[in-house]
């Protein structure tokens, strides 16, 4: 379960992330909605995000559903220098 946690707080990072490139998709999800994160292929994380995330929903709290179809498999790196160090005798 403890990855499970490490997984939910990666997607929500990364959803976040998303939503700055796609700010019409934030549209759809209702303020105070409580947020269900659900993995193409993640079984088991999807049954487990869904009912904890549902475990503590207060009475009439609207949920979203984010289906994740799928992670980019390049980098998100956007710069990087490479600095060769010299060795040293």
């Amino acid at each position: 379960m403890n990855g499970f946690k490490e997984l939910a707080s990666f997607v929500a990072s990364e959803f976040d992330k998303y939503l700055l490139e796609h700010q019409e998709l934030g549209g759809g999800i209702k303020q105070n909605s409580v947020v269900v994160f659900q993995i193409d292929g993640e079984k088991e994380f999807n049954r487990w995000h869904k009912e904890i995330s549902l475990k503590y929903r207060e009475e009439n709290q609207p949920v979203t559903y984010i289906h994740i179809k799928g992670f980019r498999t390049i980098s998100v790196l956007r710069e990087v220098e490479v600095e060769r160090a010299v060795a040293v005798a």
